[in-house]
C-alpha cells in the first residue's frame, strides 16, 4: 500500500512577486534592456523608447520626474497563448531555446516589478495598434488581495467591457515613425509590442535627463553589435524621447522628437564620430560651454592588441578616411556543460572569442591621464572585461579593473547561449559568476596550469571552472602584458618629461632690464604692488603653478621654474601635452611670469620645432652638410608656420581687418625687440656658414 503524502505549495503567489521585487536589476537602465531582448528576440528592426514627465507636486521648486516609461517595437508581436503567458514568473518556451538572447521567462515581469507597481503589455500580429491584446499585473491589486494566491488574468480584447485600450496616439506613431509594415490580405499592416511602466517607485534615477544619459549609455554598450551596422547580421534601430504629459495629450505622437542611441564600444575601436563616445563630446561641449572638452575624433581611441606597431595616426592628426582596425580574435572550443537543459547541446564544442585593445599612447595625455578628459572618463566608467553572449552584452566584469589606469586596455570574451551553464549566466542576464570566479582564482594563482590546479584542489574536472580555466588565464595574461607595455611607454615618456623647461636664451632677461622694449602687463604690475616682497611672488607662483599644472609638472620642474624666474627669466618658453587641443602655442600669465606652452602633442611640434632642438655638444660635433641641413630646415619651419598664418587670413575674409591688426602689432613687437637689444638667434651658425663659403670662393 502506497502512503498518501501531503504537500504545500512549492511558492507562494503574493510572496514570490514581492520577493522577487528585490532581487532586481543593476539600475533602470539595465530593466529596460530586458524589454529591449524581447524586442530583439521578436525580430524587432525598430524599437522607440518614451519617457513621459510629470511636475512633481511640493518642494521648494518645480521638477519634472518620469511618470512613466514605454518600450514600442514592431516585433512579430505575440498572439492571445503567448500574451497570456508573457507576464508570468519562470514561462518561457524559450528556455530550451539556444538561438537568441532571452530564454529564462523571467525577463518582462522581472524587470518590471523591479521599477514600478504597474506594468501594462499590448501586443498585436498583422492588424492595427488599436487592435492590441491586454494583460498586465498591478501590485496594488495584489497587496490588496486577501489571498495569497496569485493567477495572471487572461487577456483582454478590444470589444470587452473591460478591456484597456492602447491610447490612440500609438497608431499614430506606428504610422510615421518609421516602423515596419507588412502585406497581409492586400493591405499594409503592422505588428509589434507595447511595454508601459506606471507607478514607478523604485527607479534609480527620478529626472528624465540621467534616465536618458545612462539609458544611451548602457544600451549603446550592451545592444552594439545590434546597432553598429558591420557587427551584426541584424541591425536594430533604438530612440528615445521625452515627453511631458500635458504635451503627449495636447500634440500626440506629433509631440515626440526621437534622438537615435548610438553605440559604445568598451574596447573603442569604433570610431568616435559613430558611436555614443561623439555623442557626449558634443554635449558637454554646448551644456559647461568651455572649450577645454576633448576635441571628437575620427580616429578610435584603442587599437587592437597586440600589433607589431600603432599604425593609426595620432589624434591631432587624425583623418576620417583612415580606416579602422578590427580585433583578430582568439579563439576557444568549449563543450556544452553535462547539466545544460537542451540535450541535444550536451558534450558539442562550441566557440569561445577573446578580444583585445589597448589605448594608443598619445590617447593618454599628461601625468595622470584620463582625469580630466571625457574619453578618458568614458574609457574609465567601461573598464573590466566586456563579456558578451549571443552578441549582447551581459555586463562588464570589473575583477581585473582594480586601478584607474585599467581604463586604458579593452578586453571582450563573446559566447553563444548554449555555454550559458559553463559561464553561469545568471537569469537576469548581468553577471557570470563562474568566470568571475575563475579570474579571481587565476590572479590569485597565476600561471598554473589546469592539472596542477587540480591537483591543489581550486576545482574538479567536473567544474564548470575547469572549462573556463585556459580562457582566464589567456585573458589575465593579456591584462597583464598591456599594463607592462602601457608603463614601458609611460615611463620613457616620464623621463623624456623630466628635462629642465626649455628658457628663450636672452628675450628673459631682457623683458626684466628692458622695460621699454617689453613693457610688464596691467596685471603684473598689479602683481608686483600687492606682492612687493620676492619671497611672497615665487610662493604665490609656485602655489598657481601647482594648481594649474600639477597633472604635467613636478615639483621638481616647478621649483626649477621659479628658480629661473628669481634668476629674471620672467619669460620662459615650456611644454605640455595636449593632444585635444589644435593649438601649437598659448600663452600664460602667472604673477609677473609669462609663459608661452609649446603644444608637444600637436604634429609641428615633432615635425617643425624638435628638428631644430641641438645641444650646443652634438652642434659643434656636426659636419657642414648637416649644419646647412639644419640651416635649410629652420627656413623652411619659420617659412611653413608664416604660410599657415597668411592662409588663415585669407581664407576667412570677415576677420581679415582682426587678423591684420594682430599681425601688425605682432610684428611691430618683434620689430621693437630686434632693433633695440642685442638679441640675435643664430649669428654664430650663420657666420661660420659665410666664412667657409667664402673660403670656397
Amino acid at each position: 500500500m502506497t502512503e498518501e503524502r501531503k504537500g504545500r505549495r512549492l511558492l507562494s503567489g503574493k510572496q514570490t512577486v514581492f520577493s522577487i521585487r528585490d532581487t532586481g536589476y543593476k539600475s533602470t537602465d539595465y530593466a529596460i534592456a530586458e524589454l529591449l531582448d524581447n524586442s530583439v528576440q521578436a525580430n524587432a528592426e525598430n524599437v522607440l523608447i518614451v519617457l513621459v514627465t510629470k511636475p512633481k507636486t511640493g518642494g521648494q521648486r518645480a521638477v519634472e520626474n518620469v511618470s512613466e516609461i514605454m518600450v514600442i517595437d514592431d516585433g512579430h508581436g505575440m498572439d492571445s497563448d503567448l500574451l497570456f503567458d508573457c507576464l508570468a514568473f519562470g514561462e518561457s518556451g524559450r528556455f530550451d531555446d539556444r538561438s537568441g538572447i532571452g530564454r529564462f521567462g523571467m525577463g518582462l515581469s522581472q524587470a518590471s516589478v523591479s521599477q514600478g507597481k504597474r506594468v501594462d503589455v499590448w501586443s498585436f500580429q498583422n492588424t492595427r495598434p488599436s487592435e492590441a491584446g491586454h494583460v498586465y499585473i498591478d501590485l496594488g491589486e495584489i497587496e490588496s488581495s486577501k489571498t495569497s494566491e496569485l493567477d495572471i488574468l487572461e487577456p483582454t480584447f478590444p470589444g470587452v467591457e473591460s478591456h484597456s485600450y492602447l491610447p490612440e496616439w500609438i497608431d499614430d506613431l506606428y504610422s510615421h515613425a518609421g516602423m515596419k509594415t507588412r502585406r497581409h490580405d492586400g493591405i499594409d499592416v503592422n505588428s509589434g509590442t507595447i511595454v508601459r511602466w506606471t507607478n514607478l517607485d523604485r527607479l534609480r534615477w527620478v529626472r528624465a535627463a540621467a534616465i536618458q544619459k545612462h539609458t544611451e549609455l548602457t544600451l549603446g554598450r550592451i545592444y552594439r553589435r545590434f546597432i553598429h551596422t558591420d557587427s551584426s547580421e541584424r541591425q536594430i534601430h533604438l530612440s528615445l524621447a521625452i515627453i511631458g504629459e500635458s504635451e503627449l495629450a495636447s500634440k500626440g505622437a506629433n509631440g515626440l522628437v526621437f534622438k537615435p542611441i548610438r553605440p559604445t564600444d568598451p574596447l573603442f575601436l569604433l570610431r568616435p564620430d559613430e558611436s555614443t563616445l561623439e555623442y557626449w563630446e558634443r554635449a558637454a561641449l554646448e551644456s559647461e560651454d568651455t572649450e577645454k572638452t576633448v576635441r571628437v575624433r575620427h580616429v578610435p581611441m584603442f587599437r587592437p592588441y597586440p600589433t607589431s606597431s600603432d599604425a593609426l595616426p595620432d589624434a591631432v592628426a587624425d583623418d576620417p578616411e583612415t580606416p579602422t582596425s578590427y580585433c583578430t580574435p582568439r579563439d576557444f572550443s568549449v563543450k556544452a556543460r553535462p547539466d545544460a537543459a537542451n540535450s541535444v547541446l550536451r558534450g558539442k564544442d562550441f566557440k569561445v572569442e577573446v578580444r583585445t585593445s589597448m589605448a594608443r599612447t598619445d590617447a593618454q595625455p599628461g601625468r595622470n591621464p584620463g582625469s580630466s578628459t571625457w574619453q578618458g572618463r568614458m574609457a574609465r566608467d567601461q573598464s573590466g572585461v566586456s563579456i558578451m553572449r549571443a552578441d549582447r552584452e551581459l555586463c562588464i566584469e570589473s575583477t581585473l579593473a582594480s586601478d584607474a589606469t585599467d581604463r586604458w586596455w579593452g578586453i571582450e570574451v563573446s559566447f553563444g547561449a548554449e555555454l550559458d551553464e559553463v559561464f553561469g549566466v545568471t537569469n537576469n542576464k548581468q553577471d557570470v559568476p563562474y568566470f568571475s570566479q575563475a579570474l579571481r582564482m587565476c590572479r590569485e594563482f597565476p600561471n598554473t596550469p589546469v592539472d596542477k590546479a587540480i591537483e591543489q584542489g581550486l576545482f574538479d574536472e567536473d567544474h564548470p571552472i575547469h572549462d573556463l580555466w585556459p580562457i582566464a588565464q589567456t585573458v589575465l595574461t593579456a591584462r597583464n602584458s598591456m599594463v607592462a607595455e602601457r608603463k614601458g611607454n609611460k615611463s620613457a615618456a616620464d623621463k623624456s618629461a623630466k628635462r629642465q623647461p626649455g628658457v628663450v636664451a636672452g628675450v628673459s632677461k631682457q623683458k626684466a632690464n628692458r622695460s621699454d622694449v617689453l613693457p610688464p602687463s596691467k596685471n603684473a604690475q598689479e602683481f608686483e604692488q600687492n606682492y612687493p616682497d620676492p619671497e611672497q611672488q615665487s610662493t604665490y607662483i609656485r602655489d598657481e603653478l601647482r594648481q594649474k599644472h600639477g597633472d604635467h609638472l613636478t615639483n621638481d620642474q616647478i621649483d626649477a621654474i621659479i628658480k629661473l624666474r628669481d634668476a629674471q627669466f620672467v619669460v620662459q618658453v615650456h611644454e605640455k601635452h595636449v593632444p585635444e587641443s589644435d593649438s601649437l602655442f598659448w600663452p600664460e600669465e602667472t604673477g609677473n611670469l609669462d609663459i608661452a606652452w609649446i603644444n608637444q602633442a600637436h604634429p609641428a611640434h615633432d615635425r617643425l620645432l624638435t628638428p631644430l632642438r641641438v645641444t650646443d655638444e652634438r652642434l659643434q660635433a656636426l659636419p657642414e652638410t648637416e649644419l646647412r641641413k639644419l640651416a635649410a630646415i629652420g627656413a623652411d619651419a619659420v617659412g611653413m608656420l608664416i604660410l599657415m598664418w597668411c592662409e588663415m587670413e585669407i581664407d576667412d575674409p570677415n576677420g581679415r581687418h582682426t587678423f591684420k591688426e594682430t599681425r601688425e602689432r605682432w610684428g611691430g613687437l618683434i620689430k621693437s625687440l630686434l632693433t633695440q637689444t642685442d638679441i640675435s638667434i643664430g649669428d654664430d651658425l650663420l657666420s661660420s656658414l659665410d666664412d667657409e663659403t667664402d673660403d670656397d670662393d
